[in-house]
């Protein structure tokens, strides 16, 4: 697992927000490389799997699953996600929720094969249902 020392810094927030896009685009867009573009090789092997680690912790919400629309989806995913990483910049949990509804949108409580997130996602979520 990866050292998760200061989720509150600076650093962490922008690159969170520049390797998705938030705020840019109208849908996620995860790009490594923009990432390195920005806080060059050694700050990119840094923040990357901070991240990316952040970023799979918020998938690990069974929201999809039980919430009956977008809106309480990305509050139970972000409720989720607090308590696994209490103190964590609302910014971070504002940006993976807005993923995490994206991923999900067009199926909430419903088939997770259609998800937008692609294999990646399908990855994460390999199992069954009783498993969430």
């Amino acid at each position: 697992m990866v050292e998760m020392s200061d989720l509150n810094s600076p650093q962490v927030v922008e690159a969170i927000i520049l390797w998705t896009e938030w705020g840019r685009e109208m849908s996620p867009r995860r790009e490594d490389s923009r990432v390195v573009k920005h806080f060059g090789s050694d700050g990119a092997a840094r923040l990357l799997p901070i991240i990316k680690q952040l970023d799979d912790d918020f998938y690990e919400s069974n929201a999809r699953f039980v919430a009956d629309g977008l809106s309480q989806m990305a509050a139970l995913a972000s409720d989720d996600f607090r308590k696994k990483h209490p103190g964590v910049s609302e910014t971070i949990v504002r940006v993976l929720a807005w993923c995490y509804i994206d991923d999900f949108k067009e199926t909430p409580n419903r088939d997770v094969s259609v998800c937008r997130g692609g294999l990646r996602r399908r990855e994460l979520l390999r199992g069954s249902p009783e498993r969430w």
